[in-house]
């Protein structure tokens, strides 16, 4: 749907596996989760996107179920780029060198992370 990042975890393999322990670490950091979870919520209220619901999941708006494709993707597009704006993704690096994770804000602003040793095979 363009809200965020879409993935199957499969066993047996590194990168899913190192992937699935960086998002762990992001989401066990108490200076960082709560204020992002919180500041998330409220960005996707603002947009009409979704709200969260008693039982913790996102409960999607009339609005957003019927609406034409490109208008989830430009609302998630905007929601994201106030969170970069807020300077969440270097929240999030921070997060993760708390963690002990060697990351840093590439270029292009993605978050980047050194895998640690031993953590993917080499060719």
């Amino acid at each position: 749907m363009g809200i965020g990042p879409w993935l199957a975890l499969s066993d047996n393999e590194e990168e899913v596996e190192l992937l699935a322990d960086l998002t762990g670490a992001i989401r066990a950091d108490p200076i960082f989760w709560p204020e992002f979870k919180k500041q998330v919520d409220t960005l996707q209220g603002k947009y009409g996107i979704s709200r969260r619901g008693k039982d913790g999941f996102n409960h999607f708006s009339q609005e957003i179920l019927t609406a034409p494709p490109g208008v989830i993707m430009k609302k998630s597009s905007e929601l994201w780029h106030d969170l970069e704006t807020a300077g969440y993704t270097d929240d999030a690096v921070d997060a993760l060198s708390r963690a002990g994770y060697t990351a840093w804000k590439n270029p292009v602003g993605d978050i980047s992370v050194l895998p640690p040793d031993g953590s993917l095979p080499r060719s």
